[in-house]
């Protein structure tokens, strides 16, 4: 990449694009025990793997076009290549000058959904929920819902792996390891309340390896530059509703807050 030049970029389809096509494995149980009514517990394990991963328009913006999929692919480990014949397919999408006082350098990237490879992820959902005996106050219902991710693995299918469990990329998003949305419901007669809590684990930005994606480096010259992980702390979000049930209209007003506490 040139830096201090600018260069057109456009959307478009690509009529190449092919559709996805994997396998899913998944099982569990739910257990409901007599000795406690009212509780419930379940748990899943999976395992899914997709093939010809499409990657988004949106996510094949003209810089990670450049860097992730066409700069570092190819080669194992996110190691740069120079050989023009081991470039990748996704390399097409950038045109260069050929002639003139430019030539050579990029004239535009076509940004456009393609096909890059294989996506493998396993993990674990788990959640329980539990409605307490009536009391004198009202109803009550806690529960919780919880997904850990063991691996999210992306081959792009040109020699490098993107290992994204635990880690945020400008390019897929964000794939922390602990998921989790925590719920308390009230109710008594007509009236009604809620309240329920999301946390989103922590994760890495950047990577080691700088040839592997963004890192965090204060080093301006590129021949010493080495790549420096980000890690980005965990989130918990509260939410809150309350609500009044209309009987002869049958309809249930409600108002709440999200996000309390704004973070």
């Amino acid at each position: 990449v040139v830096v201090g030049n600018s260069f057109a970029h456009q959307n478009f389809g690509l009529p190449a694009v092919q559709p996805e096509f994997g396998k899913s494995y998944d099982y569990g149980f739910v257990y409901d025990p007599q000795w406690l009514p009212g509780l419930s517990v379940n748990a899943d394990f999976y395992r899914i793997t997709l093939n010809n991963v499409i990657i988004s328009a949106q996510a094949g913006t003209a810089q990670s076009i450049l860097t992730d999929y066409c700069f570092a692919s190819g080669a194992p480990n996110g190691v740069p290549i120079t050989n023009p014949s081991q470039l990748s397919p996704i390399c097409n999408l950038i045109k260069r000058y050929n002639t003139g006082g430019n030539e050579g350098q990029i004239a535009s990237v076509y940004e456009s959904a393609f096909n890059a490879g294989t996506l493998t992820t396993k993990g674990v959902d788990i959640g329980a929920r539990y409605r307490l005996p009536e009391t004198p106050f009202g109803n009550f219902r806690v529960g919780f819902q919880a997904t850990y991710i063991t691996e999210y693995d992306i081959q792009t299918g040109f020699g490098s792996t993107k290992h994204l469990a635990g880690k945020f990329d400008r390019a897929y998003g964000n794939f922390a390891r602990w998921r989790g949305l925590g719920s308390l419901d009230w109710n008594m007669g007509s009236f009604s309340a809620s309240w329920t809590a999301r946390y989103i684990g922590g994760v890495s930005i950047g990577y080691a390896n700088a040839n592997l994606g963004a890192s965090a480096n204060a080093d301006s010259n590129p021949s010493s530059y080495v790549g420096s992980p980000y890690h980005y702390g965990s989130y918990l979000y509260h939410n809150l509703a309350f609500g009044y049930n209309i009987e002869p209209l049958n309809t249930m007003v409600q108002v709440g807050i999200d996000n309390v506490g704004d973070k």
